[in-house]
């Protein structure tokens, strides 16, 4: 069962670290364009099991990853852990680079379907930012990554979890394990993390501090 909550209920500033990551439009931020195309396409096409193929390798995927990790962690921690261990062997079965001129991200429901087969980090990044959602978690957000030295990798995808809204060292679940990082924390010097964003909401670094009206109580 996937949580609902309203969009009134998510806030509009997280601390992490020592950044304040602030809800901005998507004109005004960095892939502001692509995450906004994202957010139509998942809105205007939910992922939803009964309209699921037979053959639908990464919901088969899924579901194994999904089953292991409920059988065998029972907090969320361990669960991300958990993940980031599982996403490894499905990187390695069915990492696919989009081609240089055709960047595309998929919806979870495009991942879902039986004609696909195979992604790079936005779409793997799918699978465990699913299962969080479908355990009720609420403030799951991809995050796009950045990095800043000589590397073929400049921006890279993966699952930011906060275990509450007060939580400022969430956890990452990496689908292809290039942060090497399981929270903010342990990010590299070379990885900053620059965009946050999920259906509804972009989240961005401020330099100012949040005052009272950037959030809105979640409890």
């Amino acid at each position: 069962m996937i949580a609902v909550m309203s969009y009134a209920a998510v806030p509009f500033a997280f601390q992490i670290q020592k950044t304040v990551f602030v809800q901005k439009n998507a004109e005004r931020v960095k892939f502001g364009q692509m995450i906004q195309d994202w957010q139509t396409r998942e809105n205007n096409n939910p992922f939803n099991t009964s309209q699921l193929e037979n053959n639908s390798l990464f919901y088969k995927e899924y579901i194994r990853v999904k089953t292991a990790v409920d059988r065998l962690e029972e907090n969320i921690e361990g669960k991300a852990q958990r993940l980031n261990f599982f996403m490894q062997g499905i990187e390695k079965q069915y990492y696919k680079p989009d081609s240089n001129n055709n960047d595309h991200w998929p919806t979870t429901t495009e991942l879902m379907s039986a004609k696909h087969k195979g992604d790079d980090c936005d779409g793997l990044e799918l699978i465990p930012r699913l299962y969080f959602k479908e355990a009720g978690y609420l403030y799951v957000y991809r995050g796009i990554f950045s990095f800043g030295g000589n590397s073929k990798y400049k921006n890279h995808m993966a699952t930011v979890v906060f275990r509450n809204k007060n939580d400022t060292d969430p956890l990452i679940v990496d689908p292809t394990s290039i942060l090497e990082a399981s929270r903010i924390s342990e990010l590299n010097g070379k990885w900053s993390l620059a965009v946050l964003f999920n259906e509804h909401s972009i989240l961005v670094p401020s330099t100012k501090q949040p005052t009272a009206s950037h959030k809105v109580s979640a409890d």
